[in-house]
């Protein structure tokens, strides 16, 4: 987490980073664009410089006010740990936050603006996709990043300073809640425009996307490691559903500190995690180890699980049914790539709470 990472743009590392651009996509299917709520007409006009610097407005207006209810908000979810995070490290956290938006805001406002001719064709999610690429997706991904990365390193430097690592939770926790606060002030149009965004500071927090990419670079374009991430980033999303979706069914009445399976905001969080599981077991395929699993992840969970009253449970069936169905769509060829890492991801959380002894669970290449 909140590591600095370079990505070398080669044919192997960009073929990663089309994939991971594609979780950025604008949910034009989530709304009809024929509809009054929104139209082709008032995405154009929200697009023009002017369009985007009202949102950006509005949002810098509440901006202060939402890092620190979040923080406010936070603090009081993690607050029956001891020395969990005193109230003027939450005070850093929310300043150092805010910097991040304030950083994302400003890429939003520059970005293009949808070509005027688009006015004339049907209100259709397909047209507007292919036709307004340029105005609709993110910039280059790994651009992106590079440009973020000054702010997340100023992040990285509180939560360092920080009493207690169980703060990675703080944080992940904090992200989620502004992103909700701002969204619920836009308008259905803005939300389109915008949640992209939003989903990319959140995740670059808890998710090591760039650090995937800048392994991938290690390996020749027709490496099978490459192939194999590659295919396992593709159904990434329909894995994470697929596994959360398992989790509430069997799960539906257990409660953690923020509500059960079945909370829309819970989901969301854990169709987060599911996917930060799996760029793990990615990354530590990419490196043929298991550290990024035993060393990172691993301690991660132990530490934030707990505190938010995610039932041991809960996340041992996670892990067993995300390993099940990963292993799934897997081409058979390449399963004796992936087969140690899942292995080590599944047996890393047979008995999660304990302290295993790491060491046993490094595979050595």
């Amino acid at each position: 987490m909140l590591k600095s990472c370079q990505v070398p743009v080669d044919n192997s590392s960009r073929r990663l980073l089309g994939l991971w651009a594609k979780r950025y996509e604008p949910a034009l299917n989530t709304i009809s664009l024929g509809e009054n709520s929104c139209s082709i007409a008032k995405l154009l006009a929200l697009t023009t410089p002017d369009g985007r610097a009202g949102t950006v407005h509005r949002v810098i207006q509440s901006l202060t006010g939402y890092c620190q209810l979040a923080g406010l908000k936070t603090n009081s979810l993690y607050a029956y740990i001891p020395n969990i995070i005193n109230l003027s490290e939450a005070y850093q956290l929310a300043l150092a936050v805010e910097l991040v938006y304030h950083q994302v805001l400003a890429i939003y406002s520059q970005q293009p603006s949808l070509k005027p001719f688009l006015r004339y064709f049907s209100d259709t999610e397909g047209i507007l996709a292919e036709l307004g690429k340029d105005a609709l997706m993110l910039p280059l991904i790994d651009r992106l990043a590079a440009e973020l990365e000054p702010v997340h390193l100023t992040l990285q430097t509180y939560h360092g300073n920080t009493s207690n690592v169980r703060t990675i939770g703080f944080l992940t926790t904090q992200f989620h809640m502004i992103n909700q606060s701002i969204v619920t002030a836009l308008t259905p149009c803005e939300q389109i425009l915008i949640s992209p965004y939003l989903q990319f500071a959140e995740e670059q927090v808890a998710i090591p996307w760039p650090r995937v990419c800048a392994v991938a670079a290690n390996y020749a374009a027709d490496a099978p490691e490459i192939a194999l991430v590659e295919a396992l980033m593709t159904v990434c999303p329909a894995i994470a559903l697929e596994v959360q979706s398992h989790l509430a069914s069997r799960f539906p009445y257990t409660v953690s500190r923020r509500g059960t399976l079945l909370n829309a905001a819970v989901e969301r969080s854990t169709l987060r995690d599911l996917t930060m599981m799996q760029a793990y077991l990615w990354l530590a395929i990419l490196e043929k180890q298991t550290t990024a699993i035993t060393q990172e992840l691993l301690p991660l969970c132990r530490m934030v699980f707990p505190s938010i009253g995610v039932q041991p449970a809960v996340v041992q069936s996670g892990v067993e049914q995300l390993v099940n169905v990963v292993e799934q769509h897997i081409p058979s060829h390449f399963m004796h790539l992936a087969k140690p890492y899942t292995q080590a991801l599944n047996q890393c959380f047979k008995d999660w709470t304990s302290v295993p002894n790491l060491a046993d669970l490094a595979i050595n290449k």
